[in-house]
């Protein structure tokens, strides 16, 4: 809609009945860094767990040491490469590799989480539903579990999955990777300025899909 981050907007709804007005503030860009944990530089084949959390105005910034590359690669042996348990949470530029399952791990309830500049690559189960993708459809670069909320996926490189899914004609409905996954969100995300890729054998699901399906959420 063109709105400007960071500015009270007044709104005004009418269904069939008197009008209610209020007032609301878009969300800022402006992300306060309250702590930062640079990782080691290199490449780890652990998968990287984010306890410790912020508040909103100061968030706590996880990210590579300036000038080096880190890579997360857990060559298919534990299920993902970052697993977020923790609010105000900011993951920037990280490369994940060949997660079991999903590339980051937003966990139930988790608020207030920024992903971003990153490159997540080779992930999910490879199994034998229908034609050869894997049952639950989901396996996800990133996940996030119920109720989480208030995210902001940004500028990320999501490519080629390990499987792939079936087509319609081949299997009905489709079951296999997606590259971003809300479930019953608390809603207040924000998804844009994303790469989303693959090749045909290696096919989405859907390239960013939510559930569950006739959730009021």
């Amino acid at each position: 809609m063109g709105l400007t981050p960071d500015a009270l907007y007044d709104i005004e709804l009418e269904v069939g009945g008197a009008p209610v007005r209020f007032q609301v503030r878009t969300r800022s860009e402006v992300f306060p860094i309250g702590k930062t944990t640079y990782l080691p530089g290199g490449t780890t084949d652990q998968t990287i767990y984010v306890r410790e959390g912020g508040r909103a105005q100061a968030w706590h910034l996880v990210a590579p040491p300036t000038g080096q590359r880190v890579v997360s690669d857990v060559f298919n042996f534990f299920d993902a490469n970052v697993v977020v348990e923790a609010d105000y949470v900011i993951l920037r530029g990280l490369e994940l590799k060949n997660a079991g399952i999903h590339g980051v791990l937003i966990r139930k309830g988790v608020q207030n989480v920024v992903v971003e500049d990153c490159r997540i690559t080779g992930w999910g189960r490879v199994g034998s539903a229908r034609i050869w993708g894997v049952p639950t459809g989901t396996d996800s670069a990133i996940y996030a579990e119920n109720d989480a909320g208030h995210l902001i996926i940004q500028r990320n490189l999501i490519e080629y999955p390990r499987s792939g899914s079936n087509d319609w004609e081949s299997g009905g409905h489709p079951a296999g990777p997606q590259g971003i996954s809300l479930t019953d969100s608390r809603g207040g995300n924000i998804i844009r300025y994303n790469t989303i890729r693959s090749t045909e054998d290696h096919g989405f699901n859907d390239g960013i899909g939510g559930a569950s399906n006739c959730s009021f959420k």
